[in-house]
């Protein structure tokens, strides 16, 4: 700063009714001089700073705290509300043991909270002290924020806990494990879990069905119903209605591919989705239905005793030609049995 600068700042600090700086004399070798007390003291008993040539403040650390509380008094003052006092720090540590500022203990300081503000590492409280103030911090929080007192923990015989849902005391094996619960266990006990994470998905994703189609597929139940209305409510594969039906997919690309019954969708997964075993299995089925009577065949009494294979096929024949008629209905084409039955008449197929 020059001459005439510093004339400027001393005349506009002189209009404001302050008094001038006391310019500090320069430092002494490892020492500076305190501004407010014009003491020297070691350069250590100073704040480091960037605003200062060397680094150091122009306040020692207890001066420069006292200016700091003036000013925070001050404030409070204007602002009208009343600054808490700070509470002395107690002494200084003897022997690798410091005193507790609550219970006013003389303790080792590895039973003192950690804090990085001192450079011991260790705060001016012990474990249990802390433990006790930050229990009371919490209960006045919550009693602020949402108007209700803290839970006080419950005593109960070892191994037993109580469900905060069904308000139960039951051993630990009920209850499901969670490491970021201090007790290592979950609040709610497995059925009542159960009935809160069903609960959830129906309340976020409108039923369970919705939930895992999203989950698992990325579809709802309403795109699925309109696949399934595109296939005509029908199996893509055997063209039969069912009771359930199942998302196919492809394995490897993630693409969806349609709507099939459990036996179709079952029947992909046994062969693997290999286009080749599936066209090999045909040629193999057409090979034995072309042979005729040839060949050994298995006992009468051994082929089908409950008559489960009779009954699937007849089964299928009348939903196949249930289905058929519908379709028919519904697109205006005759059915098959009237178009083989106009041809027999008249040599020709219908219009």
């Amino acid at each position: 700063m020059n001459s005439l600068a510093r004339e400027r700042y001393r005349a506009k600090r002189a209009e404001a009714g302050k008094t001038p700086r006391k310019v500090s004399p320069a430092d002494r070798v490892g020492q500076r001089m305190c501004r407010a007390c014009e003491e020297w003291l070691p350069v250590e008993d100073f704040s480091p700073t960037k605003y200062q040539r060397s680094g150091r403040a122009s306040y020692c650390r207890p001066c420069s705290n006292r200016r700091s509380r003036a000013k925070a008094v001050a404030q409070a003052e204007a602002e009208g509300r009343v600054l808490r006092e700070i509470r002395a720090r107690g002494p200084e540590d003897r022997d690798g043991q410091r005193m507790c500022r609550d219970c006013e203990r003389w303790l080792r300081l590895a039973e003192f909270a950690p804090s990085s503000r001192r450079e011991s590492g260790y705060g001016s409280y012990c474990r249990s002290c802390m433990n006790l103030r930050s229990q009371a911090s919490y209960a006045k929080r919550v009693f602020e924020s949402q108007g209700r007192g803290v839970r006080k923990p419950e005593v109960l015989p070892e191994g037993r806990k109580r469900c905060r849902r069904c308000d139960e005391v039951k051993d630990h094996d009920e209850f499901v494990k969670a490491t970021a619960a201090v007790s290592g266990l979950h609040s709610y006990c497995k059925p009542c879990l159960n009935a809160a994470a069903k609960e959830s998905r129906a309340r976020y994703h409108g039923s369970m069905r919705n939930y895992h189609l999203k989950r698992r597929y990325g579809l709802t139940e309403a795109q699925v119903e309109e696949m399934l209305a595109a296939q005509f409510w029908v199996c893509a594969i055997c063209k039969l209605e069912h009771e359930r039906y199942h998302v196919d997919h492809d394995h490897v690309t993630g693409k969806v591919r349609g709507i099939l019954c459990f036996k179709c969708n079952n029947a992909l997964g046994l062969f693997e989705e290999d286009y080749f075993r599936m066209k090999a299995a045909i040629e193999y089925i057409g090979e034995h239905l072309s042979s005729g009577e040839a060949g050994h065949r298995v006992p009468e009494a051994h082929r089908d005793p409950k008559g489960t294979w009779d009954r699937a096929r007849v089964d299928m024949e009348a939903h196949r030609e249930h289905h058929v008629r519908r379709l028919h209905s519904i697109f205006g084409v005759p059915a098959q049995r009237e178009v083989n039955e106009d041809r027999r008449v008249t040599g020709r197929g219908s219009p």
